[in-house]
This record gives C-alpha cells, structure tokens and sequence, in this order.
C-alpha cells in the first residue's frame, strides 16, 4: 500500500479514441484526492467523480450531503452501475462515480474519513472535506457571503457493516 508514496497526482484512463463510456457522457469530470476542494455543478447535470483513495494506509468511507453516487467503474475497470449514497475506498483505489445535480442549489460538503475495526489500534481519525457548489446558488457567481455547506452524516469509524 506505499507504493505511491511519492506521487500524489490522478492517472486517469479514458476510453480509446472514437469510443465512448457504457454510460451517458458526463457534462464535466472531476478528479477528487480526497484533499478540499471545490467541485462545480450545476442544476440537471450528471457529471464523473473519480473519487481517489491518496491515503497511504487507511480505508477511508466517503460521502456528498444529500445526493447519490452511481458507481460506473473502480481502478481503471468499468463495472455494472450501482448507486450508493456511501463508498468505501481502500489505500490507493480509484472509485468513478456519476453524481446527478438533483438537489437544491447549494453548497454540500463532501467528505472522507477513515475506516478503521482494529481495536486500540493508533489512526488518523480526522476527515477531510471537499464542497459541492451549485453554480446556480445565489452567492455562487457573485462571492458573497456564502451559505453553510450542509454536512452529510458518515458511517462511524469502525461500521464493518457498512
């Protein structure tokens, strides 16, 4: 699990040349380090996450306030879709999810935290945040005082069950 320990970029794989997806082309794609971030979308849209584990060692569940994720493919292979309102990416898992600008214009936090069922075992157990930014939000083109993000909940630390 430390074999990237010295990059910290996204390796992203597209199809071929005059191919297409095996689902609806995306408005826009965002590749996410699970680092803050803002992620743009706007109202209708249906845009690509690739959502990356860059943690050395530590599962990490994953989650965007109020929306469902639809995943179409995980390290580089396309998978039958499936929608989920949380992931659960291992050390260096790349998971590509379809998210659907379906919510109220607004600011969602998107965010990661760390799995861990070892018990008295020392992690990292702070949680990194992303936001998703409607561009139609009323403060989203003019930079004014801007809404509070709303939170989704994620699994506790050690939901195996999850």
């Amino acid at each position: 699990s430390w074999h990237r320990a010295v990059v910290y970029r996204a390796l992203v794989i597209r199809p071929r040349e005059g191919k297409s997806y095996p689902f609806p082309k995306p408005k826009h794609e965002t590749p996410i380090l699970l680092e803050t971030t803002i992620v743009p979308i706007d109202y209708g849209e249906t845009n690509l996450l690739r959502v990356i584990n860059v943690a050395l060692n530590q599962p990490l569940f994953f989650k965007v306030a109020n929306h469902k994720l639809t995943v179409v493919g995980a390290d580089a292979s396309y998978t039958k879709p499936f929608t989920t309102s949380v992931l659960m990416l291992g050390p260096d898992q790349t998971t590509d999810v379809l998210i659907r600008g379906d919510q109220p214009p607004s600011l969602y936090y998107t965010t990661a935290r760390a799995y861990q069922s070892a018990q008295n075992a020392p992690f990292d157990n702070t949680t990194t945040i992303a936001i998703l930014e409607y561009k139609s939000a009323s403060c989203a083109a003019k930079k004014c005082n801007r809404p509070t993000p709303i939170i989704p909940s994620l699994p506790a630390y050690n939901d195996t069950n999850c």
